[in-house]
């Protein structure tokens, strides 16, 4: 016989009544559509005035609502092109009219100033703002500042909307047109941003794709002077600054977004016994020489990855090294969830390639997919390696043992030769299905859905197949297919929560709303 539960005692010295409109008002702002009912409290209670007014303007996407805080005839709303609503700063900013914009900016802890804003604000209303202020301080309690201003003009002035508690900040080096880098750039050195703000424990930089050694130098001067970094992305480092971010002691996410055939490695590379990376947990890298990849992936086998993230141009020979070294991340082997190594030219198989690319039609065995079989924790999976794995059914069986908790999959597959005939079918579907209980997103990309390999996957299937009910859709591009009202059918057995199947890229080629036939529906509780 169950026990009854264990009553929760009240504790009214934790449980005070702000405690308890604090804890109201924060559920409320986690809550999807809810901020409508924090206006209303905010605007109708005096117990419930100041709270739920500090989660309604904690985050804001963009500049309008301090706009809104001005005199009436400091800005004016018009119809502007494509019957939008624009905003039109029509004079100075005088330090005597923004009492409110300063009541209402010290509740604010996320701002937005990005690029292209709707409704669009014309005129400087980021310098006209910054000049009102005269020294005091628009945002004193700001935590987290994306500065992505659409003008060059506007970007100088960061400052004036930073303030101590910033603790993660985002700039963009490009603007409304595509900005010249020599008009942001030297910027980043005069602004002495770690100088100024030493705490900050998240920096994100957007240069575009630019492998210049100008901007690489200045952003890892930059980060040089930050000791307290978590999270970091950058398109490239010089070597000095990989080495000193490497050892940092709280660095658990590092994104170096555009390496090129730029490599950020010293000519003696770090070695990963001694202590670097050691609270790395998310790894997100982009190449184009493949001996960058493998060195720097070398680096990090220490390292107990959650994450791990590859875009590189690849080939088998390559993909089989890249495969190999993750495998050597020993550390990893129970803590990795997410695996995605994604080939940046997409290859030929049985035709014309959907991109432009260099690389050999070879596919890659199941040996080569096996070694990752070591991962126990992976709950989601993106491989698109060269031109694919050629695996047959029982190769995505012993994977799917393998990774019982899956919850994301997607593989490129592809024929050992041109114009062969897949060797996975239909029948992988239902392993699937079987095998990983909590699959949701599903994409095999290319296998045999012919109606030989329906009849085959229906009679393994058997008239009671276990059914997943997570599954919404299933890309299965490029796939030879002969009736796809029947394949609809029968995986509406299998994934009973199924409504769209795609055979080319987001070409919805399947639906259950578009299908004129009765498909079974799933009416018992989850």
């Amino acid at each position: 016989m169950n026990s009854p539960p264990t009553a929760i005692s009240f504790d009214p010295q934790r449980y005070l009544m702000p405690d308890i409109v604090h804890l109201i008002c924060e559920q409320a702002h986690a809550t999807y559509g809810m901020r409508r009912v924090l206006c209303v409290l905010a605007r109708t209670s005096r117990l419930f005035h100041e709270p739920a007014l500090s989660y309604v303007w904690s985050e804001l996407k963009d500049m309008v609502p301090l706009v809104g805080c001005l005199p009436e005839d400091v800005w004016s709303s018009r119809r502007g092109a494509f019957g939008s609503r624009d905003i039109k700063i029509e004079r100075e900013i005088l330090p005597s009219e923004i009492s409110r914009v300063l009541f209402y900016g010290r509740f604010i802890k996320k701002l937005e100033v990005p690029t292209v804003v709707i409704p669009h604000i014309e005129g400087y209303i980021l310098v006209l703002l910054a000049n009102a202020l005269q020294g005091r301080m628009l945002l004193p309690n700001i935590e987290d500042l994306v500065w992505e201003p659409g003008h060059d003009y506007e970007f100088p002035i960061i400052h004036a909307y930073l303030g101590p508690n910033i603790r993660r900040l985002k700039i963009s080096l490009f603007g409304m047109h595509g900005s010249d880098l020599s008009n942001r750039l030297p910027y980043l050195y005069a602004w002495k941003l770690p100088e100024s703000y030493p705490s900050l424990e998240s920096f994100k930089i957007d240069n575009g794709c630019s492998d210049e050694l100008a901007v690489i130098n200045i952003v890892s001067h930059v980060v040089c002077g930050w000791a307290h970094l978590q999270v970091l992305s950058v398109s490239n480092l010089t070597p000095d600054a990989f080495e000193y971010i490497a050892a940092l002691p709280d660095l658990r996410q590092l994104t170096l977004n555009d390496m090129a055939n730029v490599s950020p490695l010293p000519s003696q590379p770090p070695i990963s016994q001694n202590g670097i990376f050691p609270t790395l947990r998310d790894l997100n890298i982009v190449y184009k020489h493949p001996d960058i990849g493998i060195r720097l992936l070398q680096t990090t086998v220490c390292a107990s990855l959650t994450h791990l993230k590859i875009n590189c141009p690849c080939d088998a020979e390559h993909g089989n090294d890249i495969l190999e070294v993750i495998c050597n991340h020993r550390a990893a082997h129970s803590t990795l969830q997410f695996l995605m190594v994604y080939s940046s030219e997409t290859p030929s198989v049985n035709g014309p390639p959907f991109i432009q690319s260099h690389i050999t039609p070879a596919t890659l065995n199941t040996q080569s997919l096996r070694g990752l079989f070591v991962f126990t924790n992976l709950s989601s999976v993106h491989l698109e390696i060269a031109s694919g794995f050629d695996l047959d059914d029982a190769g995505i069986e012993e994977m799917a043992r393998a990774w019982p908790r899956l919850e994301s999959l997607w593989l490129r597959t592809g024929a050992a030769r041109p114009h062969q005939r897949p060797r996975l079918t239909l029948r992988a579907l239902v392993i699937l299905a079987r095998e990983c209980p909590a699959l949701a997103k599903l994409g095999i990309g290319y296998l045999d859905a012919t109606m030989d390999a329906l009849n085959a996957a229906r009679s393994f299937a058997g008239d009671h197949p276990v059914a997943n009910k997570h599954v919404y859709s299933i890309d299965i591009r490029r796939s030879p297919i002969d009736d796809i009202q029947q394949v609809g059918l029968f995986l509406c057995t299998v994934f009973t929560g199924l409504e769209v199947m795609f055979q080319g890229v987001g070409m919805v080629s399947w639906s259950r709303e578009r299908s004129s036939m009765d498909l079974p529906t799933d009416t018992e509780d989850d």
